[in-house]
């Protein structure tokens, strides 16, 4: 988890320019909600962080870079996987840069300096052509510079709390400690007075530890410095001296019962690394806290029951894709969503009624066609007899639209024929490469014809 964060805030903590410059170069809405599959387009229809509706154009700027990273096309369900954390990630800068203001500002000529440097960074002449550019993108001067603004105010808010945090000679050792933990403060209490009593602690924590990680060890957890361990079991720990055994400590897992055993310097101690970990937990703490209070509510209906699903609410996810469903009616993409949820729990009947909405709204989309072939495939191997037929039927009928749809799209060709092969489509595969074939000449003869 806290490797998790570290890298989610190396996304946000992004400079001005390096940011724009990667929404300029993708497009600002080339792969957000606008004229995609999660939603509306209007920002009130995303979320609401604080009572403030989620920004749309950052929601994009995010969204873009994600999917630039991405080295393969993305499938609908990766796709909404990466949107589902564009918006995490919108969601996590919003609440730094709320709580930022309330301590710092950006004034007008740190704005128009930022602006300076994105066009300088750009090779862009003027104010006059880079408006122009703006306005290509579908954004304007006004959203850069309110964009730019909380940047900077994001920027002075991490500042902030780094400017105080400095090494510490317990920054500089490590530890190795045992502990025993248990549910409950009357357990700790128990177990505690056994310790102190003159019991054996690694028999004790063989006995009534229930981390599964280190009771079979006697509770040992070995060396580890700071920034290791949750922040109530490290300051315990550290202030611990060889020999000695806490009293309870209560976490997020329950109450620990520590010993620690022995206390060293760390050998070749990289201090800044070790300063910029510690940094970074400093960050983390401040943030777990700001989050912890926020108001984060989720609208858009396709992105909350995707979010839903993630965390195991299937009741929930279905009432989403529902509620998606009647805020698009002439979408495919809920129907698809709703149809894989229903696959998963187990109800194919239920899943290939919703296939089959999708397939009817789907129109001119080979992609999605190729998708819903997919899963119908899937549906199959699950299946026998005369419902593994008719699902088998339905795939192939879905394949042929897709290579129907691909038109002249020699690429989009080449990607049907790589995924005829990996199924072992082998009479899909053979009609796709004859199709790829006679278009490659036909677009010989055209370049001969124009030379």
């Amino acid at each position: 988890m806290l490797r998790f964060m570290r890298k989610r805030m190396k996304v946000i903590l992004i400079s001005v320019a390096a940011v724009f410059i990667l929404t300029m170069f993708y497009g600002i809405g080339q792969f957000g909600l606008q004229g995609g599959f999660a939603g509306p387009s209007k920002a009130e229809g995303l979320a609401r962080i604080n009572g403030k509706d989620a920004d749309i154009f950052r929601f994009n700027q995010i969204m873009g870079r994600l999917a630039a990273e991405q080295k393969d096309p993305l499938d609908p369900m990766s796709l909404l996987y990466l949107q589902n954390l564009a918006l995490s990630q919108l969601i996590d800068f919003t609440i730094i840069a709320q709580e930022g203001s309330k301590k710092f500002g950006a004034s007008g000529q740190e704005v128009d300096r930022a602006v300076e440097d994105i066009m300088k960074a750009n090779n862009i002449p003027d104010r006059r052509t880079f408006e122009q550019v703006l306005k290509n993108q579908g954004f304007s001067m006004d959203n850069l510079k309110r964009m730019i603004r909380e940047e900077i105010i994001v920027q002075k808010m991490t500042q902030h709390l780094y400017s105080g945090v400095t090494l510490t000679p317990d920054d500089l050792r490590e530890v190795r400690a045992r502990h025993i933990l248990v549910k409950t403060e009357e357990e700790a209490q128990e177990v505690l007075k056994k310790a102190r009593e003159g019991g054996d602690f690694a028999a004790l924590a063989k006995e009534y530890s229930k981390d599964p990680g280190s009771a079979s060890k006697g509770g040992d957890l070995g060396f580890f410095g700071k920034g290791a361990m949750v922040p109530q079991f490290e300051d315990a720990v550290f202030a611990l001296k060889p020999g000695e055994i806490s009293g309870p400590v209560k976490s997020d897992f329950g109450y620990h019962i520590i010993q620690m055993n022995e206390s060293r310097l760390k050998e070749d101690a990289d201090k800044e690394k070790i300063l910029e970990l510690k940094k970074s937990g400093v960050f983390e703490r401040w943030f777990s806290g700001a989050k912890s209070k926020a108001k984060i509510e989720i609208k858009n209906p396709m992105l909350s029951a995707f979010n839903m699903m993630l965390k195991g609410d299937v009741k929930g996810a279905s009432e989403g894709y529902k509620k998606a469903m009647k805020a698009q009616p002439e979408s495919p993409y809920p129907h698809y969503f709703y149809g894989q949820l229903l696959a998963a729990k187990g109800d194919l009947p239920s899943a290939v009624q919703e296939y089959s909405k999708a397939s009817g709204l789907a129109s001119a989309d080979p992609l999605l066609r190729l998708y819903i072939g997919q899963a119908y495939m899937s549906a199959s191997a699950a299946v026998s007899g005369e419902a593994q037929q008719l699902y088998k039927s339905s795939a192939l009928e879905e394949f042929e639209r897709a290579s129907a749809l691909a038109g002249d799209n020699i690429e989009m060709r080449e990607g049907l024929a790589e995924f005829f092969r990996k199924n072992n489509l082998s009479s899909l595969l053979s009609a796709e490469n004859a199709k790829i074939r006679a278009l490659k000449q036909r677009q010989k003869l055209e370049e001969d014809l124009k030379k």
